[in-house]
């Protein structure tokens, strides 16, 4: 596709497009990253580094604008030299530090984009008067030009353009064949006709007559646009996280299904909704060329769990493990594309579909290597929640993390609190005694702190 025709949105990008036109540009898609560098940085390098990403990765340098005469928004793409690496300095050593460091980047992370003038990746390199040899880069990607897959692709070419420019070398990154709006274009192109009526046909059928989740709230849903958020974690046991290995292992399951299930049942227990629709994101990089694209290629599936008190969990396991690869063989629709099609009853304080959604997350993504320096994930402080729970699990180091990002308007943290320990619970009994029925998994009490 040349640049000097028209470049369309891909069906993700319409989607944030429309809603950041309807609620204002606020930060929920925001896609932050800090991370701690200790050793000797070449700051001037890094910021090469930087430049070169953002010149080799078209998404980057993306912005969306309305040209004149026309209705629909198009990608405009800035030159490479629309760049800079912000340079901030604060007093004393990291530790000292600490309080304004984490004020910082809670600003960082909340700070919205322009989507129309962009540019919509932001870095900013944060020095200690006190010490010279650690750092904190700040990295900031609208969602609409990234995904969690572009970050993990960000930091490994980081990584290589570091290694080669600090030994006065061409780092020995592979040619991108494509860009971002050529897969937008293709997908606009090939997705029409019999192959999205074969896949709409499915979903039809799947997510005929759903339903809000009808989650007990802490506190009343108000008409505002704000969405405040918070994220609880806790760490399974050893013990408990090998035991679910094992389990899945031997009843031929992904850890994914099984905690996906686990999940679903929590709901059941809390909401006592018997038919529950819960979003997973799948990473949408199926073809070849756009593996080490940045951009927007995620898409959201909608997993739909039955059940009732008396079934079975190893029955409403099997169940689920259906939903899961059924749901995967028919991923191809845009969950933008979806909704427009199934057209449920829109509400703007709730995502069409589903409420909540639940994630299995990969080990944090931090650089493989920048030289001689020890490379360390920072947690981001956020404000804003996308969902009203958003569910997440992480194995690390041999242990199960589980995490739950939820609205602080909805919900206290001794609710979510709860609702973690209950979690766990039910992993424990399930891989106890995988044949007892749902309803006595878990016993809710609202009192229980």
């Amino acid at each position: 596709l040349g640049r000097d025709e028209a470049l369309p949105l891909s069906w993700a990008q319409q989607r944030v497009w429309f809603i950041e036109q309807l609620e204002g540009q606020g930060s929920r898609y925001n896609i932050p990253l800090a991370v701690r560098l200790d050793g000797k940085l070449d700051r001037e390098v890094l910021g090469r580094c930087l430049k070169s990403l953002f010149a080799r990765h078209e998404a980057l340098r993306t912005v969306f604008q309305i040209p004149a005469g026309e209705e629909e928004a198009r990608q405009i793409i800035l030159p490479k030299s629309a760049f800079h690496v912000e340079k901030i300095a604060l007093v004393g050593t990291y530790a000292q530090a600490a309080k304004p460091l984490s004020a910082y980047m809670e600003t960082w992370a909340d700070t919205p984009f322009c989507l129309e003038q962009g540019p919509l990746f932001r870095a900013a390199l944060i020095q200690f008067s006190a010490v010279a040899e650690t750092h904190v880069l700040l990295l900031n990607i609208h969602h609409s030009v990234a995904d969690g897959w572009s970050v993990a692709v960000l930091m490994r070419e980081l990584s290589a353009f570091y290694q080669a420019y600090i030994e006065n070398q061409q780092p020995s990154l592979e040619a991108l064949s494509i860009q971002y709006a050529d897969y937008a274009h293709w997908q606009q192109q090939w997705l029409q006709g019999e192959v999205l009526d074969q896949q709409l046909t499915y979903w039809k059928s799947q997510l005929a007559d759903t339903r809000v989740l009808a989650l007990p709230l802490d506190f009343p849903r108000t008409a505002t646009s704000a969405r405040p958020g918070a994220t609880l974690q806790r760490a399974l046991p050893p013990d408990l996280s090998a035991a679910l290995r094992h389990f899945s292992n031997k009843n031929n399951i992904t850890l994914y299904m099984l905690l996906l299930s686990s999940f679903a049942v929590l709901l059941f227990r809390y909401s006592r909704d018997e038919d529950i629709c819960i979003g997973s994101p799948v990473a949408n990089r199926g073809h070849h060329q756009i593996e080490s694209l940045i951009g927007f290629f995620v898409n959201t599936l909608v997993m739909r769990a039955h059940l009732h008190d008396d079934l079975p969990f190893d029955r409403f396991l099997a169940q689920m493990r259906d939903v899961v690869l059924n749901a995967h063989q028919h991923q191809d629709v845009p969950f933008e594309k979806l909704v427009e099609y199934l057209a449920p009853q829109r509400d703007l304080q709730q995502s069409p579909l589903f409420q909540v959604m639940f994630t299995e997350q990969n080990v944090p993504v931090t650089a493989d290597a920048l030289s001689h320096l020890r490379v360390s994930s920072l947690e981001v402080p956020r404000q804003q929640a996308k969902f009203d729970l958003l569910a997440s699990a992480m194995t690390w180091q041999g242990e199960v993390h589980l995490a739950i990002e939820y609205r602080a308007d909805l919900f206290a943290e001794s609710t979510i609190k709860r609702l973690l320990k209950h979690w766990q619970g039910i992993l424990q009994r399930v891989v106890d005694a995988p044949q007892t029925a749902v309803g006595q998994l878990i016993e809710v009490r609202t009192q229980e702190q």
